[in-house]
């Protein structure tokens, strides 16, 4: 059992870092395009 929460908490983790260098990624973006203009 402490393994699966655990592993819930390692994979909830690697979640949110990869929605934090989304947001960072999209907000870059947009950042480029509005200087292009």
């Amino acid at each position: 059992m402490v393994g699966l929460s655990v592993t819930k908490i390692h994979l909830f983790r690697d979640e949110n870092v990869n929605f934090l260098i989304c947001i960072g990624f999209m907000q870059k973006n947009e950042l480029l395009l509005t200087h292009r203009e």
